[in-house]
């Protein structure tokens, strides 16, 4: 019983992803409308949003602009299952230099 117990324990303890993570995606296009950000990466059907909220979420859309007027490979985590859903909001991005 107690080995049970202490599997359950580990088992619970460990941490859960979020959403998808895609590596080496390509900034394919972008529009800006108001307070919100639509990325369209090469790989995903739809566009991805980024709320222009926070700093934060500013930021990331300045990161995109650049790796994607540079030529740079992103990566990506979308809050959803897969990236092909619609409209799924950017949790981060990582831009290679």
């Amino acid at each position: 019983m107690k080995k049970l117990l202490m599997l359950l324990a580990i088992m619970v303890s460990e941490p859960i992803l979020a959403g998808q993570i895609k590596t080496n995606l390509d900034v394919d296009n972008v529009r800006v409308r108001k307070t919100v950000a639509y990325v369209k990466f090469s790989g995903c059907s739809y566009y991805s949003i980024i709320y222009l909220n926070s700093e934060y979420e500013k930021v990331m859309y300045s990161s995109l602009l650049a790796a994607g007027m540079g030529g740079k490979k992103v990566t990506a985590e979308f809050n959803g299952v897969d990236c092909s859903a619609k409209e799924l909001e950017l949790i981060y991005v990582d831009v290679g230099f």
